[in-house]
Parts: structure tokens; sequence; C-alpha cells
């Protein structure tokens, strides 16, 4: 009886080191597949927010793009989208700051000005809302007087920050605004001579049907720098020349 009992205990100890190993092997295996489940989970968020991120830029570009083709209330509208979303919105403003084309370039100053000078752009467009046209044409100098106070304020007050606005007042609101609040920004952009003034001015000088606006830009962009206003209208004038050189040739061919 002893020796079988002896036995017996031999056994059951044996048979609690296989349960404590075993148990001890379960807890290991769970805890390790919990921490693959809790690694792969953070991986799936990291690519998710990734993913988000970049549809959010892919977002803004799209909408960035349809910006620069657009104008007047629908322009305002998306430009103000825009503006609501400012730490994704810089990163587009450089990237397309260095880009080659014009309008691009423009546009994200225009974006860049609103984001910086918002209080100045809005007093702006207030103070020149509230202008009295009527009162103003019956002075001794006519609408001018605005034209020169602005000018000096651009010069004087503004300085380049006021550019961006300016530019866009004449890439999109051309057509829709009377012309003496169109010519009070040309007289902005006279008054702080810029490089960068130049395309959209000149795009004024051959895209609008108003001869008023037309000659208001043609002396604008005689104020601006020299070397560089006279080597881009050398480049129209040999554009120009090829153009006229294939119409002479598509008159003949019809003769």
């Amino acid at each position: 009886m002893v020796v079988g009992n002896g036995l017996d205990m031999r056994f059951s100890c044996e048979i609690n080191r296989c349960l404590k190993a075993t148990f001890l092997f379960l807890f290991i295996l769970l805890i390790n597949t919990a921490t693959g489940i809790q690694a792969e989970s953070k991986a799936v968020n990291v690519k998710t927010h990734r993913s988000e991120k970049e549809c959010t830029m892919m977002d803004i570009s799209r909408q960035f793009a349809i910006l620069t083709q657009i104008n007047r209330g629908e322009y305002q509208y998306e430009r103000d989208a825009l503006l609501g979303s400012p730490q994704d919105l810089n990163t587009l403003i450089a990237a397309n700051a260095s880009r080659p084309e014009w309008r691009n370039q423009v546009q994200a100053e225009i974006l860049k000005g609103w984001l910086q000078h918002r209080e100045m752009y809005i007093s702006i467009l207030r103070e020149l809302e509230a202008v009295n046209v009527e009162q103003e044409s019956k002075t001794v100098v006519g609408i001018s007087r605005i034209w020169d106070a602005y000018a000096l304020k651009a010069q004087k007050e503004y300085g380049r920050a006021v550019l961006p606005l300016a530019w866009e007042v004449i890439l999109k609101f051309e057509s829709y605004w009377p012309d003496w609040k169109v010519i009070t920004f040309l007289r902005m952009i006279a008054a702080v001579p810029d490089v960068q003034s130049i395309e959209p001015v000149l795009w004024l000088v051959e895209g609008t049907d108003n001869k008023h606006l037309r000659q208001a830009a043609g002396k604008t962009l005689s104020k601006l720098p020299p070397e560089a206003v006279k080597l881009r209208i050398q480049q129209l004038t040999e554009k120009l020349g090829y153009i006229r050189q294939v119409i002479d040739d598509t008159l003949y061919e019809m003769e």
C-alpha cells in the first residue's frame, strides 16, 4: 500500500507539471497572438490614415485645378472651401509656387494672400463697395480721385501684400465688376511694380473685349519692371508673327 501511494503521488506530480507547462505554453501563445493582432491593427491604422491623407491631398489638388479655370461666384465658393483646410493648403501652395505655369503660381499666391492678409483684403473690398460712384462723378476730378487714393495706399501702406488680391480681381471678376473698380486694382498693381504682375495684366490685355480695361491694362503694363516687360512683349510679338503667317498662308490656299 505504501508503494502504491508513492506511485500515485509521483503520478500526480507529473500530471501537475504537465498541466503547468501546458498552461504556460497557452499563456505565452495567447500573449504573442494578442501582440500580433495589436501590431497588425496599428499597421492597418497607419495605412488607413495615410490613405485618408493622400485622398485629402488629391481632393484639394483637384479643387485647385478647378479654381484656376472658373470665375465669379463659383470661383469665390471654391476658393473659400479651399481656405477652410489651411494645413493641407500650405503644402499645395508650396508645390504650385514652383510650377512653370504662371496661372498655377499666381493662384497659389492668391490663396496664400487670403491666408495671410484676409482682414486687409476684406477691408479694401468693403471700402470700395461703399464708394458712392455717382457722387464721385460729380466732383472735378471724378472717379480718378479713388484711383489715385488707392494707388497711394498700395505704395505707402499695403505694399506687395495687395497684389494677390489685385490679380484675383483682374483674372476672376473683370467681366462682372464695374470698370472703375477693376481699374482701381490695376492702379494698385502699377503702384507696386512686380515681375509676377506681368502675366495677369498681359492676360487682361489679350483677353478682354472691354476697350477701357484694355487701355488701363496697357498703361499698367508700362509701369511694371521694364526689362521683363520688353522681353515678354518680344516673345508675344514673335508668336503673333507666326500666327499671322499661318493666317496669310491659309487665306492664300483658299483663293
